[in-house]
């Protein structure tokens, strides 16, 4: 999938490493296998509310640096996750483009009404 470029832009941040090494250190096995009563390392973070589901940067932003919104994964239960919400299928990914297309053109529509506004004044 492709991904925002300010979502790419975050993920690849100093901010964002800095964090995924804190919530990997402070969990260091998997939060869903320890659930399960297994015993297997963390190697990956897992945003349980989608990032790019914030309708502005300062949402966007939230939802990536939010401790609460982060659990601490191994790859196999990271994958899983993804692939049994089908996040990459064809379907899902058509939806999701759609959505950040209302949410731009709400944007601009908005944009459009404020300078019509200053201009009338």
């Amino acid at each position: 999938m492709a991904h925002s470029a300010l979502y790419r832009r975050l993920i690849g941040s100093r901010e964002w490493r800095r964090l995924r090494l804190e919530i990997i250190r402070e969990h260091p096995l998997c939060q869903w296998c320890e659930a399960e009563g297994l015993v297997v390392a963390a190697c990956e973070c897992h945003h349980i509310v989608e990032v790019e589901s914030g309708r502005t940067e300062t949402e966007v932003r939230n939802l990536m640096f939010s401790r609460t919104n982060i659990v601490a994964l191994c790859h196999q239960c990271h994958a899983a996750y993804h692939k049994a919400q089908r996040y990459h299928s064809s379907d899902v990914v058509r939806q999701r483009n759609a959505e950040r297309l209302d949410a731009w053109a709400d944007q601009m529509i908005k944009r459009f009404d404020n300078n019509e506004q200053t201009k009338k004044k």
